[in-house]
């Protein structure tokens, strides 16, 4: 969630529950588990479906998710995980401050696994790429300047930017705020563990900047 409120309900074998998730929450529902929303005011979100590459496979997308074999999962709840609960990881690519809310542990996903990040003042983060993922950057709060191809290509983004990132894509960015943490979320999709996205870096990282 990124503003507002919504509240969430399912069905399980023990009866109705219902829960309610806010700002600076991840929401993670399980493959065919059928769930109601309504929202408690005005409300926004992101929202992303694992294995669903169009939106016209987003209505079968609860057996296009499941693994062959594997029983849906209709009796797991959802999951939910307040970011500022979550733990800091600052070594998988730094100067990021990322918050893992959905895993193949956190969660259970099969399909992807996603972070929110804090990016410090002019803070950038060096050339890579993921080998064999893709990537999704919802870009929440400050400026950020994004670097694409061999040629680290620039683009100026900002909140409400989504950036695709193709398997195998040189890329890098920084923040261009002087004061204070830019934010965005990343989603790898196809794969349910940070190990599984692990960047391979060109160079080395970077100092701070300034803003050109």
């Amino acid at each position: 969630m990124t503003e507002g409120a919504i509240d969430v309900s399912w069905r399980q074998a023990a009866g109705p529950r219902q829960t309610r998730i806010s700002r600076g929450t991840f929401l993670y529902v399980p493959p065919a588990l059928e769930i109601g929303v309504r929202s408690a005011g005005r409300a926004a979100g992101l929202v992303l479906f694992g294995g669903a590459t169009s939106p016209d496979r987003v209505a079968g997308a609860a057996s296009f998710n499941r693994r062959a074999g594997e029983p849906a999962a209709a009796n797991r709840p959802p999951w939910v995980a307040r970011v500022d609960e979550l733990p800091s990881d600052t070594d998988y690519e730094p100067p990021l401050d990322m918050r893992w809310g959905v895993t193949e542990r956190l969660g259970g996903a099969r399909l992807l696994c996603g972070a929110r990040t804090l990016n410090p003042p002019r803070g950038r983060i060096q050339h890579h790429y993921h080998e064999g993922v893709e990537a999704v950057i919802f870009f929440l709060g400050g400026s950020f300047r994004i670097f694409s191809g061999p040629d680290r290509k620039p683009a100026d983004v900002g909140p409400g930017d989504v950036a695709y990132i193709a398997p195998g894509t040189l890329h890098s960015y920084c923040s261009m705020e002087a004061d204070g943490m830019a934010e965005e979320v990343a989603f790898y999709g196809g794969i349910a563990s940070k190990e599984a996205a692990t960047p391979v870096f060109v160079e080395e990282p970077w100092p701070s900047i300034r803003a050109r």
